[in-house]
């Protein structure tokens, strides 16, 4: 029961190939979806509360724990689970260039561009300097870059998304023991419990240790990480689970519905089951997407649109964007002088970023090659 099974193939095939540009790309989008999030919408209630719970806050949280599934599934296949020879150095050089470059590019643009925008914003408003940014007082200060730059795990550097980015380059150092786990489907199952438990309980945990095991040393990248390398070496038979895969996103959209009502109505006597179902969201939401992908008709030209391969920089540019496109100030603007309610900035707040990021990301490419091959690591 113990003994390790035979790597399978190395080979990704064409359609799983555009399966994952497609599943990656819609990943994105949902994750600017809930980033546009904001508490001050269900405060309006009625309809616009269960629009911003439903699409802004418990369907999207699929996006990033199916980029780590992603993510170890495409390291376990590429280096033959950990059979290939030389696949640690080889990975590990080539997740500098994907990985830590883009990662140190994109968190000093967002120190050149953004924090200087948000602190002369804080200064005109009468605000700290550091309000809405993750600075420390006094400004100029050795602990500030260490900041920006997400030295300290128990916080999101400065351009937050970017936390994940961080996180999977180290669960990219630790990839060997998560291989070695792996390559038992018994003691790769009890991990993957284990790791579930732990996710599940994040929120029982003090303080002190919740943000560390949020975007530090994040509970998702620890189990949806190695997830994926188990999935790799362990595939599930399609034919094997078809009454459940058929099921699955049903449960996915009665959980998040679920949540959303008791979010809304529960009260307080339904903190347990309100954190429960939501993390039981993110579990359901990354194999409900990944079978609605083979249900929806049309879903696989998604793969084929000229933008679908801008998941990472839509990713990492896209709060930036937000925060200096709809900030406060602009959201105020809209509220008092054109009366755009609730809902409509909600849906600004996810079209404004997305369509920059994306033109953006269109326009790096065409006349600055080189530089949308470092943001993104040549993807």
């Amino acid at each position: 029961m113990n003994r390790p099974s035979q790597p399978p193939s190395t080979a990704i095939g064409p359609r799983l190939s555009e399966k994952l540009v497609g599943v990656s790309f819609l990943s994105a989008c949902c994750i600017v979806m809930l980033h546009a999030y904001q508490n001050s919408m269900v405060e309006a209630g009625g309809a616009t509360a269960w629009l911003a719970l439903l699409a802004g806050w418990t369907l999207p949280t699929f996006g990033v724990p199916i980029f780590f599934v992603i993510s170890g599934y495409l390291l376990a296949v590429k280096s033959g689970c950990g059979t290939a020879p030389g696949w640690y150095g080889k990975g590990v050089k080539k997740r500098v260039r994907t990985l830590l470059v883009p990662y140190l590019l994109w968190c000093t643009l967002f120190a050149v561009t953004v924090i200087p925008f948000t602190v002369l914003g804080n200064h005109l408003a009468g605000r700290p300097p550091t309000s809405n940014t993750c600075l420390r007082e006094p400004l100029a200060s050795a602990w500030n870059l260490v900041l920006v730059y997400g030295g300290d795990l128990r916080y999101a550097p400065a351009n937050g998304p970017m936390w994940y980015v961080r996180e999977l380059f180290l669960l990219v150092l630790a990839a060997p023991v998560f291989m070695k786990i792996a390559s038992s489907r018994f003691w790769g199952a009890v991990y993957l419990l284990a790791a579930g438990t732990a996710f599940f309980l994040h929120d029982w945990m003090p303080r002190s240790c919740w943000q560390l095991f949020e975007t530090g040393l994040s509970l998702r990248g620890f189990l949806f990480f190695p997830l994926g390398l188990y999935l790799a070496r362990h595939p599930v038979p399609r034919d094997g689970i078809g009454r459940l895969r058929a099921a699955l996103p049903a449960v996915w959209l009665a959980a998040c519905v679920g949540y959303v009502f008791l979010r809304l109505h529960g009260g307080e006597d339904c903190m347990t089951a309100k954190i429960l179902l939501s993390k039981a969201t993110n579990v359901l939401g990354v194999g409900a997407v990944w079978v609605l992908y083979d249900f929806l008709p049309g879903a696989g030209r998604l793969a084929r649109l000229p933008v679908a391969k801008d998941s990472f920089f839509v990713y990492a540019a896209h709060m930036g964007v937000m925060f200096t496109l709809m900030c406060d100030r602009s959201q105020q603007l809209l509220t008092t002088r054109l009366h755009v309610p609730a809902a409509g900035i909600f849906l600004l707040r996810i079209a404004v970023p997305l369509g920059v990021s994306l033109a953006l990301a269109e326009g790096t490419k065409r006349w600055l090659p080189r530089m949308y091959a470092l943001l993104t690591g040549g993807r």
